[in-house]
């Protein structure tokens, strides 16, 4: 039986999350209290009401500026080791992507984690979505201009700062609501890091940051006028840290990396979404 789960599910779910993916108790806690939804996920449940298989559904919009597009991110499926091989999970996906449909949903993005599941889902509709850059700079390597200021932001002024910065490259991108962008800041903030507005004479940078031991992982970094060294530049008279990792949109000069996916639900915004003239950019995903 497919289903949303219910409380009593939750220690299967948890023990299968755990399985699957290696998060701790500490993480879990943290995002079943402000992350997830029963309705935001299906499970599969089989003999003695066991949780066989999982997936999440967690919301979001695809927008170019001038159209808006319902979509869902497709995050955390996983199979209990013994129920594996049996098609359990793609079942799932099909009738879970199927109610949406009848929801309104007009598409479905997700980011697989390996080579294998970029095939995977290919065989379920998906297609290539967006491309990032991958880059790693030594903090040695980085001076902050002589005038500038990083100011720590709020989710609020986040959302206005990522929307700013995007509608102005007529690109198709996800927007992600406040309570998705307020997760994303706590996470952040409990590794020491956050999100940051990044402005000098030059220009405007937006960044979100996870840091751990002296690493600094920038989950997002846009800009507008600046180049990224100078933004990392300033954001390093803060964080300090001894090397970042960087996401950088595809559009960026430099080779780029397969990173997402898309099943759209509905022809006549697929049809719309070609419009952009930009590649697509998906970003701060939980993965």
């Amino acid at each position: 039986m497919i289903t949303h789960p219910i409380p009593s599910m939750y220690a299967d779910i948890r023990r299968l999350w755990q399985q699957a993916f290696g998060d701790t108790d500490a993480w879990l806690d943290t995002y079943f209290r402000f992350r997830h939804a029963d309705a935001n996920m299906y499970v599969t449940v089989v003999e003695d009401e066991e949780v066989a298989s999982m997936l999440s559904l967690l919301p979001l919009q695809l927008t170019d500026g001038e159209h808006r597009f319902s979509a869902r991110y497709l995050y955390a499926v996983a199979t209990e080791e013994q129920w594996q091989g049996l098609g359990l999970s793609q079942t799932m996906t099909e009738y879970a992507l199927e109610q949406l449909r009848t929801q309104g949903v007009q598409a479905v993005v997700t980011v697989p984690a390996t080579a294998s599941l970029f095939t995977f889902y290919a065989g379920q509709g998906f297609v290539p979505f967006s491309s990032m850059q991958m880059r790693t700079v030594n903090s040695a390597s980085l001076s902050a201009p002589a005038e500038g200021q990083v100011v720590a932001c709020d989710a609020a002024a986040l959302f206005s700062l990522r929307r700013q910065l995007l509608e102005k490259r007529a690109c198709l991108w996800g927007q992600w609501d406040m309570d998705a962008l307020s997760y994303a800041l706590l996470n952040a903030r409990q590794t020491g890091g956050g999100a940051y507005r990044i402005e000098t004479t030059q220009g405007l940078a937006c960044a979100v940051v996870e840091c751990a031991h002296e690493q600094a992982y920038v989950k997002e970094l846009l800009t507008e006028g600046l180049a990224p060294e100078t933004a990392l530049g300033m954001l390093d008279t803060h964080l300090h840290a001894r090397q970042y990792h960087l996401r950088l949109p595809a559009s960026m000069p430099g080779s780029s990396t397969p990173f997402s996916m898309v099943r759209w639900l509905d022809t006549q915004a697929e049809k719309a979404s070609a419009r952009a003239l930009a590649p697509p950019y998906f970003s701060l995903v939980l993965d």
